[in-house]
C-alpha cells in the first residue's frame, strides 16, 4: 500500500513545479503583450506623412492681391485750397498735399477750391504716381 503522506508529498511538488511553470508564462506572456502595446504606439505616433495613407493635398489657392495704390501729389496756387473727391464729397487734404488713390485705370475727379477763388475740377490718373499742379483764379 502507498502511503498517503508520499502521495501528497509528491503532488505538492507537482503543483509546486506546475505553478512555477505557469507564472513564468503568463509573466512572459504579460511582457509581450507590453512589447506589442509600446511598439504599436510608436507606430500609430505620427513621425513623418506616409505616403500610403495621406490624403490628397487640397487645390492651392491663388495668391490674394493686395490693393495697389498710386500717390499724387496736387499742389496749387495759392496754396491751401481744399481737395475734395466728387465722387462723396470726401475732403482728401489741403494742398499742397500727397494723396493716395487705389490703382485704376479710370481717371479719379476731384475738385480743388478755396474760398475766393473759382473751384477747378480735374481728372486725376490712378493709374501711376503723378503731379497735379493746378492754378486758381480768382473769382
Amino acid at each position: 500500500m502507498i502511503h498517503l503522506a508520499l502521495i501528497f508529498k509528491a503532488s505538492a511538488g507537482y503543483l509546486r513545479k506546475s505553478w512555477t511553470v505557469i507564472s513564468g508564462i503568463l509573466a512572459l506572456a504579460v511582457i509581450a503583450g507590453l512589447a506589442m502595446a509600446l511598439h504599436g504606439q510608436r507606430r500609430l505616433a505620427p513621425s513623418a506623412p506616409s505616403l500610403t495613407n495621406s490624403q490628397p493635398a487640397p487645390p492651392a489657392q491663388p495668391p490674394i492681391e493686395q490693393p495697389y495704390y498710386v500717390l499724387v501729389w496736387i499742389e496749387s496756387k495759392p496754396p491751401g485750397a481744399r481737395i475734395v473727391l466728387l465722387s462723396n464729397g470726401f475732403v482728401l487734404g489741403r494742398t499742397p498735399e500727397t494723396v493716395e488713390f487705389r490703382q485704376s485705370k479710370e481717371p479719379v475727379p476731384i475738385r480743388i477750391e478755396l474760398q475766393g477763388y473759382v473751384s477747378v475740377t480735374r481728372d486725376v490718373s490712378a493709374v501711376t504716381d503723378s503731379t497735379l499742379t493746378v492754378v486758381l483764379k480768382p473769382r
